[in-house]
Parts: structure tokens; C-alpha cells; sequence
């Protein structure tokens, strides 16, 4: 993940209370999500670990509506329901410029989660519409954004509710993910920087091996 401005609102993170472990899966039960034909369902077995709403110019033009809720995850805790199927994995532009690796079904073609290349293999951004509807209608609030980013673009009618973290780009991730902040989120970064790592080794040997062809 890139880094970016301090959030407009609120103006410092220090303001903001100080949260050992906030989003704990010791009570966690699995939640089911899908695409809409339900071809390709699989199980969330955490909490997400953020949820964003994104206002970039790539994510409307890419959901045709004014934001996307992605939540979150830990690649190991999004298992799918079917070993057998896969979905789509298809390379998109992405709002940093570095693009974005959008898993669909394949048969309706509606994404289901995104690999942005800070967080690599080791992520799943799940959209949050593919959670079952009887989900979210038994704790809607469990469901909304923790952060809305890239708000520069969003769009003039669309109102954010009052003391709502905000980030015109992206937020500094060393205070949002710090431990100061959320023990869970950080304990996952260092669990991500290590997936990334193995997987620039392996991209390298890759390249070597085809080196040598």
C-alpha cells in the first residue's frame, strides 16, 4: 500500500481513541458472500480488517455508481465454498497507477474482490455487496466504512456523514494500521509485508530461471 496525505477529517489520528484489538475473531462466526448467480460463493471467516469506501474515478467507472465498499481480508480467511470453481482473474488500472488484480465469476462476470499490488497475494479487497443480504440486514452498522479515500473525486451531491475519516488520496498507513491504533491491523501487516517479500523472491527466481532458457 502507498502512502498519502493526513486525513482532513479528523485532523490527527491522536485524537482518536486508542484500541487494543477492536475487531477480535475470537467470537467470530464464518460469513458467507457471492456473486449474484451464486456460482461462486465462499466463506469470510473474520472480521474484515478495514472496510473502505472508495471515491476514485477508476472504482465508479468501474461499478458504475459513486463509491465501492471494499472490506479487508486476510487471503487465508476468504475460502471458497466449491474447490472447483475459480473465478476470473483480470489485470485493471487502478486509481495509484499500479493496477489491481479484480477476481469475477465466470459466469455473471460481477467482481467479487480485488488484489491491489500493495497488499499482493496475501489480500482480498471483498466488495461488501457480495455479503449476504441476511447479513447485513442483521447489523448493518458492522458493514459500514471505516475510511473514505480518494474523496478529491467524489461526487458534489453525495454527503459524508459528520466525523467520518476522510482522505482526499490515500491515509498514511503507519498511523492507520499502527499498533497504537489496532493490535489486529498491525499483526496482519507484518503478516503481509511477509507474503509480499516471498513473493518478490519468487517473482526474481522466476525471472532468473527464464534467463537461463
Amino acid at each position: 500500500m502507498s502512502t498519502g496525505p493526513t486525513p482532513t477529517t479528523p485532523p490527527s489520528t491522536s485524537a482518536m481513541p486508542v484500541t487494543s484489538n477492536p475487531n477480535t475473531d475470537a467470537d467470530a462466526k464464518a460469513t458467507v458472500a457471492s456473486c449474484p448467480c451464486n456460482h461462486l460463493r465462499y466463506s469470510l471467516l473474520s472480521k474484515p480488517l478495514i472496510i473502505h469506501c472508495c471515491h476514485c474515478l477508476s472504482c465508479q467507472s468501474e461499478t458504475g455508481s459513486a463509491f465501492v465498499l471494499n472490506a479487508l481480508y486476510l487471503a487465508s480467511s476468504v475460502v471458497p465454498l466449491s474447490p472447483t470453481t475459480s473465478p476470473l482473474l483480470i489485470n485493471t488500472p487502478s486509481a495509484s497507477g499500479k493496477g489491481q488484480v479484480i477476481a469475477r465469476c465466470p459466469r455473471c462476470f460481477v467482481a467479487v474482490w480485488s488484489n491491489y499490488a500493495g497488499g499482493g497475494r496475501a489480500t482480498r479487497f471483498v466488495r461488501v455487496g457480495a455479503v449476504e443480504k441476511e447479513v447485513k440486514s442483521m447489523d448493518p452498522g458492522a458493514w459500514a466504512p471505516d475510511v473514505h479515500i480518494y474523496v478529491r473525486s467524489k461526487v458534489p451531491w453525495l454527503a459524508i456523514p459528520e466525523g467520518a475519516e476522510v482522505y482526499e488520496r490515500f491515509y498514511d498507513v503507519e498511523e492507520v494500521w499502527g499498533r497504537e491504533r489496532c493490535v489486529r491491523r498491525a499483526d496482519a501487516r507484518e503478516k503481509i509485508k511477509k507474503a509480499r517479500e516471498e513473493e518478490t523472491t519468487e517473482a526474481e527466481g522466476a525471472g532468473v530461471q527464464d534467463a537461463r532458457q
